[in-house]
């Protein structure tokens, strides 16, 4: 849904246009009830991570003609850091990688935020952190919420104050007749284990990935939105490991970007879009 909410803006909409075929992926976010096996009140079925998610991707694959190119935004493009790092991608399946807003590294907002304080002061103890949140599905009463009030008026709305308090992001740089769309998808589900995987990986200015063991030096050409204002990731220690280890990557910086700017921003497809192309292209 958020490659698709900036309408004619969006990135998917250009590679459409532009004689590229679109698949979006969504990896348990969706509804609770398509598993053909597995009951969602079974903690099993809520027994996944980051590292679980990233395998779906491969899998998904499978069912699409390659060559491809595989985009992915925040937490997708820690699915791909992870396949890459591991050498789990099949270099001839994905022959481009698109990373926008890379989450390799975590930003400043981790410490400071009091949000992420408490969730961290929670997960210090593991059965606290179960006490409060379970071992399914991430506070799953705000799925509930939004199933029933996302169509309201005022839904939006509401959901834009409460990620902006929570983040930081404001709308300066979107549409005004998009933003409507933009969080009625959201949130999405999430499972306990995946939160508590985020809380102990990804920490302020540290990778989730071990620095000591490299990326491989054979790899699909990577090509990188990134902004100034985004305070969940940390952009420069991005680019800086890339750079060291030799990575070929393509970087578009934006200062005034933050970590939304770089899907629903109203000048993307300027900024972005003919190198985007091209990047394909080659």
């Amino acid at each position: 849904m958020a490659f698709l909410s900036a309408g004619y803006d969006s990135l998917a909409y250009l590679l459409l246009k532009n004689g590229h075929t679109v698949y979006l992926g969504n990896n348990r976010g969706g509804s609770v009830d398509d598993h053909l096996r597995e009951n969602s009140l079974s903690s099993f079925y809520w027994n996944f991570t980051v590292t679980d998610m990233a395998l779906d991707i491969v899998a998904m694959a499978q069912y699409i003609d390659s060559p491809l190119a595989l985009m992915g935004h925040s937490q997708g493009t820690a699915q791909i850091l992870h396949l890459l790092h591991n050498n789990w991608l099949d270099k001839d399946t994905f022959k481009r990688l698109i990373l926008l807003a890379p989450a390799l590294y975590g930003g400043e907002i981790l410490e400071k935020s009091i949000f992420f304080k408490l969730l961290h002061t929670l997960n210090c103890n593991g059965k606290i952190f179960t006490f409060f949140f379970g071992r399914s599905a991430f506070m799953p009463i705000l799925m509930v919420l939004h199933r029933w009030t996302k169509s309201l008026p005022g839904y939006t709305t509401a959901s834009y104050m409460v990620f902006h308090a929570l983040f930081h992001w404001n709308d300066r740089l979107w549409n005004a007749s998009c933003k409507r769309v933009h969080f009625q998808a959201s949130p999405v589900y999430t499972s306990v284990r995946c939160i508590k995987w985020w809380l102990d990986e990804f920490k302020c200015n540290c990778s989730f990935i071990d620095e000591r063991v490299p990326f491989p030096a054979e790899m699909p050409p990577i090509f990188a939105v990134t902004g100034g204002k985004d305070t969940i990731v940390n952009n420069r220690l991005f680019m800086n490991r890339m750079q060291r280890e030799g990575v070929l990557l393509e970087n578009i910086h934006r200062d005034e970007y933050s970590h939304l700017d770089v899907l629903w921003s109203r000048d993307l497809l300027d900024v972005v879009g003919t190198r985007l192309l091209a990047f394909l292209e080659e």
